[in-house]
Parts: C-alpha cells; sequence; structure tokens
C-alpha cells in the first residue's frame, strides 16, 4: 500500500524527460505539490545515440529558419544561467552557429529573415572564404 494518495499533489507530470522536468520544476516553483513520473534521460551509452536529446551532446540555437523556433530556443537560452546556478551543473557553451546551403536557396534565406527580425548578426561566407575559415 502506498503512503501517497490522490490528494498528496497538487499536480502530476507524466514523463521525467527536458518538457517534462521543466513543467514540473515551473509548477513547483509556482507553491505546487507536484509528482513527477517516469525514467530519466538514458545514459550516453545505454541510448546508443550521439548527437541529440539523449546525450550530452545538445545542441541548441537562436538562429532557425523557423522564427517561431528561433524565438522559443532564445527563450529558453535565456534562461540557461538561472538553471545552471540552481542545480550547480554546468552544461552550456556557447560557440555560435554555422549554417551551410546554397546561396539564394530557401534554407539560407530563411535564415537570413530569421536574423534580420531577430536583430542577430549573421555573417555570409562565399566557398573560398569557408575553406580558408573552416580548412
Amino acid at each position: 500500500m502506498s503512503a501517497y494518495s490522490a490528494e498528496s499533489f497538487d499536480l502530476v507530470v507524466v514523463g521525467a524527460g527536458m518538457v517534462g522536468s521543466a513543467a514540473a520544476r515551473h509548477a513547483a516553483e509556482a507553491g505546487r505539490k507536484v509528482a513527477l513520473v517516469g525514467p530519466g534521460e538514458p545514459t550516453q551509452e545505454a541510448a546508443r545515440v550521439y548527437g541529440c536529446h539523449a546525450d550530452e551532446g545538445r545542441i541548441c540555437r537562436r538562429l532557425d529558419v523557423d522564427p517561431v523556433w528561433a524565438v522559443l530556443a532564445a527563450r529558453s537560452m535565456d534562461r540557461y544561467a538561472d538553471v545552471e546556478a540552481r542545480s550547480g551543473v554546468r552544461f552550456h557553451d556557447a560557440c555560435g552557429c554555422l549554417a551551410v546551403g546554397r546561396a539564394g536557396g530557401p534554407y539560407l534565406e530563411g535564415v537570413a529573415a530569421t536574423a534580420k527580425g531577430r536583430g542577430l548578426e549573421l555573417e555570409a561566407l562565399d566557398e573560398a572564404a569557408l575553406k580558408t575559415r573552416f580548412p
């Protein structure tokens, strides 16, 4: 028999990944009694996934072809220093963004439009400049 009852929590968040953990944290900070249910993220070795959200190599960017994604990512990234300070876990190193595509193509044009709309600095490099900067 469990020591908990339906009255023990104001909110039960199912899913202990990035989104569920964030939701539980915000609810708890707002004064709610929260239960977070679900496994944590797998270790890099267990997941056998590299370079995505189930490892230590997460990629985030303020610049994206989708302006809505860019705004949401920027809001999240603006909170990183606070999360690091509260948790004692340093997890973010700002390093810039390199977007590569066909000159005048829809991807780079979309990235440029998002950069302009968000007031982000953007430097366009041609093939020769890319080869020089990133041999």
